[in-house]
């Protein structure tokens, strides 16, 4: 049994609550306390990215950017850092959103904007990521 296992952060993560949703997938991403999974910590990203979590938006999008437990997905990782720009991740967002879409075409571009919107008009909640 490992650490994480035998505290309240899955607990409260499994019960939807954001904070430890992001946590979780920290402790996993980084491998504190845990065996480093990065399917792990990008399912426990994608909870709180769901929800609306800035910092979750920015580091999936680093996930599916390098993939990292997920299959490389340029247009994923693009609308991730514009979303969490737009919310206000800051500054890491904005520079992995600038160099990233230097990758995408201006179709893949105009494609991923529609999807972008859509999710501000949501408040960027509950956009399927």
């Amino acid at each position: 049994v490992t650490g994480v296992q035998t505290c309240a952060l899955p607990i409260s993560a499994n019960k939807g609550i954001i904070d430890a949703q992001y946590n979780l997938a920290n402790l996993y991403y980084e491998g504190i306390k845990v065996r480093r999974d990065y399917s792990i910590a990008a399912y426990w990203f994608k909870e709180a990215a769901v929800k609306g979590h800035p910092i979750a938006q920015t580091n999936l999008g680093v996930m599916y950017e390098d993939g990292q437990g997920l299959k490389i997905d340029n247009k994923k990782a693009y609308i991730l850092y514009s979303v969490a720009s737009l919310n206000g991740a800051g500054d890491l967002a904005i520079q992995n959103m600038n160099n990233i879409k230097r990758k995408l075409s201006d179709e893949d571009i105009k494609m991923t904007e529609k999807f972008i919107k859509i999710c501000k008009e949501k408040n960027f909640v509950g956009c399927d990521f």
